[in-house]
């Protein structure tokens, strides 16, 4: 149960719950986070490639756990993780 701000990790183990047994009170807010390269610094060329597939990787497993949990496509839910930042806390999909 989000009763607060879940972010992050807890999202995604909020989003873990069964379905039909978790819930968010009405004001509560769920979030996640794009997964983010670090900054640059004074790494070679080849480390930043490295950290951009790592990056990816972690995206496309947190894409594919979240279609598990929640029963929605991975294309919906890459498409809303771009462009919609209150789709896992919007008012018709807390109960889900």
């Amino acid at each position: 149960m989000g009763t607060g701000v879940a972010v992050g990790q807890a999202c995604m183990l909020l989003s873990a719950g069964n379905k039909g047994k978790r819930f968010m009170t009405p004001h509560a807010t769920a979030m996640l986070h794009q997964p983010k390269v670090p900054s640059t610094g004074e790494r070679q060329a080849t480390e930043l490639n490295i950290k951009w597939r790592e990056t990816l990787a972690q995206k496309k497993e947190l894409l594919n756990i979240l279609s598990q949990t929640t029963s929605h496509g991975i294309a919906k839910l890459e498409k809303v993780w771009l462009y919609d930042r209150n789709f896992l806390s919007s008012s018709n999909d807390k109960n889900a």
